[in-house]
């Protein structure tokens, strides 16, 4: 009974043994299986990744293409019919006056807001010129259809200051000048009666208009200080340019080179050029360089016809830098008119500019105002200060989520290097069917069991009914 009993020992281990082989199969199989999902999982959240990625990228690219694009005109109030003219305050100021058709409105914070400042003035007052006295801070006059008005508190209250000029329609006061030798003499231009003078800051008036047109237009006004005289210049309606060297006593044509009974419309002084001028007439601009003595046609780049030139100003800070106001649109130029080009995008097409008004500056164009019906701001400060504000912001944040995804990459490279390295070798499969090896390793154990238990046990193994160790004891 021992052998017998060993014998089914010995039988068992082997079983044991095949079991166990079988179990760690499946556990090497299974490691396996669960890294190959690991690593596909990996890579799906990988691709998924790469999409806020792109996304980011994209979107920092249109930012920086909104950002380096060119600068446009800005429309900024006052939300009144037809702007007629435009006025900086004291270069201490960001005050900007502006005339219409509907009585005058003022900002205080270079265009952002405006109201009407109209105490004092009659009502629906159309306001044609505005001059700020260089010389004395708050102290405004205001050329309307009603005569001149004077406001000692920068444009809150207003008085009539029109004795001595012509009532009714031909004494509308179309343009204004004020000495720059003298701020208590003053130059009114008309619609129908020519030129008046005041000597006493506009409290009287009287007419200066001999040797002008009988009935004379005056559309602009210009007063030059040349050496230790004043030159005077009146652009009038159909007849050009007209000079005065004696403050406006006489008056002479000044016309060789325009255009035979053209409009004249503007007039702008070029302080870094004695004896530059210009003029805007109806059929473009002229330049002068002796005083208006001749004029030559600069209007390469206002189009063919040239277009209508209602207004002309430059940088103060950089003379070389001029612009039009045209029929057209704002134009520039940079070389004395040699040619034009638009300022910028923004202005409604097919709306004539009627008036400009500059900042001057010595690092840049400064900032302009134009009359367009409504006021416009070029460059348009909102697009450039807030715009570039914003862009500043969102340009932080997709910086803030490219370093999260790189971070996330990163731990996803690592799980995936983890999940690539050599496994251990799995154990060689096992089948039913025994190999030379192991029927050899079982002849070899059945040989030794043999021999230890004796012929008996072998006489036993091929008795009939001879069953193992149980089948024995129940016989």
């Amino acid at each position: 009974m021992i052998w017998r009993a060993s014998v089914g020992l010995a039988r068992n281990c082997c079983f044991c043994h095949e079991a166990s082989a079988e179990e760690q199969q499946h556990i090497y199989t299974s490691v396996e299986v669960t890294g190959m999902k690991e690593q596909a999982r990996c890579q799906r959240r990988s691709r998924w990744l790469m999409i806020p990625g792109i996304i980011s990228i994209l979107m920092a690219l249109l930012l920086s293409g909104c950002s380096s694009s060119a600068p446009t005109w800005q429309e900024i109030g006052p939300n009144a019919q037809s702007i007629l003219s435009l006025a900086l305050g004291t270069p201490t100021t960001t005050t900007i006056f502006a005339g219409s058709s509907q009585g005058l409105f003022r900002s205080l914070d270079g265009g952002n807001t405006w109201a009407a400042d109209n105490t004092g003035l009659p009502v629906g007052a159309t306001v044609n010129s505005v001059a700020p006295d260089p010389t004395q801070v708050g102290v405004v006059y205001a050329g309307t259809d009603a005569g001149v008005f004077l406001s000692s508190d920068d444009g809150d209250h207003w008085q009539s200051m029109s004795q001595g000029l012509p009532s009714g329609a031909p004494g509308v006061v179309t343009a204004l000048a004020i000495n720059p030798s003298d701020p208590m003499t003053l130059y009114a231009g008309t619609a129908g009666q020519g030129v008046y003078v005041s000597h006493n800051a506009a409290k009287s008036w009287s007419a200066s208009a001999q040797g002008l047109p009988s009935g004379a237009t005056v559309h602009a006004l210009l007063a030059e200080t040349q050496g230790q005289s004043v030159q005077l210049f009146a652009a009038l309606a159909g007849a050009g340019v007209y000079r005065s060297s004696d403050g406006g006593t006489t008056w002479a044509a000044s016309n060789t080179g325009l255009p035979s009974g053209v409009d004249g419309l503007s007039l702008l002084a070029q302080p870094s050029n004695p004896g530059g001028l210009y003029v805007g007439t109806g059929a473009g601009a002229y330049r002068s360089a002796d005083n208006g003595a001749n004029w030559k046609a600069v209007n390469d780049g206002l189009g063919q016809p040239p277009a209508q030139v209602f207004a002309l100003a430059l940088n103060d800070k950089q003379p070389a830098f001029m612009y039009a106001a045209t029929s057209t649109g704002v134009y520039r130029t940079a070389n004395g008119g040699a040619a034009w080009d638009a300022v910028a995008e923004g202005i409604p097409s097919g709306h004539p500019a009627r008036a400009l008004a500059i900042v001057g500056s010595a690092s840049g164009i400064g900032i302009i105002y134009a009359a367009v019906g409504q006021v416009y701001r070029y460059p348009n400060t909102l697009s450039s200060g807030g715009g570039q504000l914003v862009t500043i912001v969102v340009l932080g944040i997709l910086a803030l989520l490219f370093v999260w995804l790189f971070l996330q990459q990163r731990r996803l490279l690592q799980r995936l290097t983890l999940s690539q390295q050599p496994r251990p070798r799995r154990p060689p499969a096992q089948t039913n069917q025994s190999g030379p090896a192991e029927a050899t390793g079982r002849g070899a154990r059945d040989a030794g069991a043999a021999q230890r238990d004796g012929p008996a046990a072998s006489n036993a193994r091929h008795e009939p009914g001879a069953g193992g160790t149980e089948g024995a004891e129940h016989q």
